[in-house]
Parts: C-alpha cells; structure tokens; sequence
C-alpha cells in the first residue's frame, strides 16, 4: 500500500480458504496494524525465499534507494534494509527484483528504463546475497558506460520460460 508521500508498507496478508483464492490482511499481534511489516520509500514487488546457507528467509524487494535486502526468521519480524542494487545512473528506479540460487550463485533479475521506449530485464550474480551482482565479464550490471559492449545479460520484452539445474533460459536464450 502507496501513499501520496512515497512511503509505503509491506503488509502481510493470510489466505482464508484451501484454494488461495481469497486473503486477508493478517492479524498478528506486536505488528502495526496487526499486519504491517514495515515500511519504507516506495517499497514493493517482494521476492522471498528460505536460503540454506544463510538460515533466514531472504526478502529482495525494490524501494526508493533500489534493490533493498532484508532478513527474518520467521517471515513476520524483518532486519533494517540493506541496499543491494541501486539504479544505473540516468535512471529513476530498479524495480521487480526476482532472484533464484543456483549453484552457490544468487542471480538478480531486475527491471529497469522506460516503459515507452527501452524497458528491460537484465540478470546478474553473486556468491553474496549482498552482491554485488555481475555479469558474465564481471562487470556491474549497473554499470552503463561500455557502450561497445552490453553490460549485464539484457532481456527484452521476453518472458520467464524455463530455470533447470544448470542454465536459466530467458525464451531460448542462455545466459552466459
């Protein structure tokens, strides 16, 4: 939920029937609200999921500083942020972050540019959950300035198609 001022809030919502078709907000003591999580600049599009290795549930979500990191235990109580990812110069926000591990590799899927004209999915990795996160020449997927070559393995106007044990493929294509 977004309000006028930018700051928003990551609410937890329960499923009220076996199909997850319907939910509600959650009504957990000790939370704002009862469901409120936290808050923050223009926080959304959450990706979570239970890393082995670290023991916590990974929540990468984007927020007005970029691709921001936070850890919990049990889903309900979160760490402070850490930003992981803040957007290439000359643009306004990274958005819909989505990372798989694989491989002792995290890849950081995120979305960025201009909805009318180069909007675009690019992918890098880490052995770190806090990056940073390259592509296959090392360089920062942030990093814009190499005109002669593209930074960070780029996908455009595609759709997530297959992830198997070795490759994530993008619409047929492999990334390096």
């Amino acid at each position: 939920h977004q309000t006028k001022s930018h700051e928003s809030e990551m609410r937890m919502l329960q499923s009220i029937d076996e199909s997850l078709d319907a939910w509600i907000p959650a009504n957990i003591e000790g939370l704002e609200e009862n469901c409120i999580a936290f808050t923050g600049e223009s926080c959304r599009d959450a990706c979570i999921f239970f890393d082995d290795a670290v023991g916590k549930y990974l929540m990468y979500y984007a927020a007005g500083p970029g691709i921001c990191l936070r850890t919990s235990d049990d889903l309900i109580h979160w760490s402070e942020p850490t930003v992981v990812m803040t957007p290439p110069a000359g643009y306004q926000a990274a958005e819909s972050p989505f990372v798989i591990k694989r491989h002792g590799y995290y890849y950081l899927f995120v979305s960025y540019g201009s909805l009318s004209s180069d909007y675009n999915i690019r992918v890098g990795r880490s052995k770190d959950v806090l990056g940073p996160y390259v592509d296959a020449n090392g360089r920062s997927m942030t990093d814009l300035e190499d005109y002669d070559n593209e930074v960070g393995q780029q996908f455009t106007n595609t759709k997530f198609s297959i992830v198997t044990d070795d490759t994530v493929f993008y619409s047929g294509k492999a990334p390096v």
